[in-house]
């Protein structure tokens, strides 16, 4: 009798291998970190594009790194994906501001009076939890951690007004990154490679 398969957690383990080789770490500290730049310089607002150009950088990268070593499962193509993660971004914030100002005006807070709090605490909600389901969904636990930090600092950032904390944290998160990169690269030699050595 044939067994059941669950095309669902296989899909899930397929895209958490995806992630295994920390470039999309890598990624997110470098959005943290051009986000805390453009904190300190509003001109510098064209940097807050790279989430939609990073996926095509990693896949450029993988290509050459990291399939040559695991293989490769097909996904949705980086361009694809960028404009998801736009889409889920807009969408998200924008939701997310709505039910923050709805809570705000159940409690009989004011809401326009201070609505960039109001857009700040939503952005804050939705990124940290967009962060943390991720590393749920991609079985990439680290993330989780990501995701906690990321709501702390942004409040500790906004209430000491030190744009300095994302700084120091998206340099963490790009470290971290790396290091799992290098480890994965250690363990994970070019297939073909191993039996080349053994001969």
């Amino acid at each position: 009798m044939l067994q059941d398969i669950n095309l669902r957690a296989i899909e899930r383990r397929a895209r958490s291998t995806y992630f295994e080789d920390g470039l999309y770490d890598m990624m997110l500290g470098i959005a943290f970190l051009f986000m805390s730049f453009f904190l300190m310089d509003k001109r510098l607002v064209f940097l807050l594009c790279w989430p939609g150009l990073g996926p095509g950088i990693i896949e450029v990268v993988k290509r050459r790194v990291t399939y040559p070593r695991t293989g490769h499962v097909n996904f949705p193509s980086p361009v694809l994906l960028a404009i998801v993660i736009f889409l889920a971004c807009v969408g998200g914030i924008a939701l997310s501001v709505g039910v923050s100002a709805l809570a705000r005006a159940v409690l009989g807070l004011p809401v326009s009076e201070n609505w960039s709090e109001t857009l700040f605490l939503a952005a804050t909600v939705f990124v940290s939890g967009m962060i943390c389901f991720l590393g749920y969904y991609l079985q990439a636990y680290r993330w989780f951690g990501y995701g906690l930090a990321a709501g702390l600092v942004f409040v500790a950032g906004r209430a000491s007004d030190e744009p300095l904390l994302v700084t120091a944290f998206a340099v963490a998160v790009t470290l971290t990154g790396l290091t799992v990169f290098l480890r994965f690269v250690h363990s994970n030699p070019v297939q073909g490679e191993g039996a080349l050595h053994e001969h």
